[in-house]
């Protein structure tokens, strides 16, 4: 497992700076999505865990990530709207 301050200081440097184009992306593939920045959030933390866990040198993974923090979230919304 990673020292937290190397955590921190990876994360800062290879994750954070794709925030915005993972935003982006949420916003271009999915178009009406109001829980873009749920989504995106969700992502970094699961890119945050799984680097805790193991080495993750690159953080392109965020990309790949996304989609199921997405789909996660939808099936969340649709659970929530079926009991209405």
């Amino acid at each position: 497992m990673p020292h937290p301050t190397d955590q921190a200081r990876w994360f800062a440097e290879e994750v954070d700076p794709h925030r915005s184009a993972s935003r982006d992306y949420v916003q271009r593939a999915f178009l009406g999505v109001r829980t873009v920045d749920d989504v995106v959030q969700d992502s970094l933390l699961r890119i945050w865990t799984a680097r805790a866990r193991r080495q993750i040198g690159c953080a392109r993974p965020l990309f790949t990530i996304v989609r199921p923090a997405l789909e996660a979230d939808l099936r969340r919304k649709s659970q929530r709207d079926d009991r209405s």
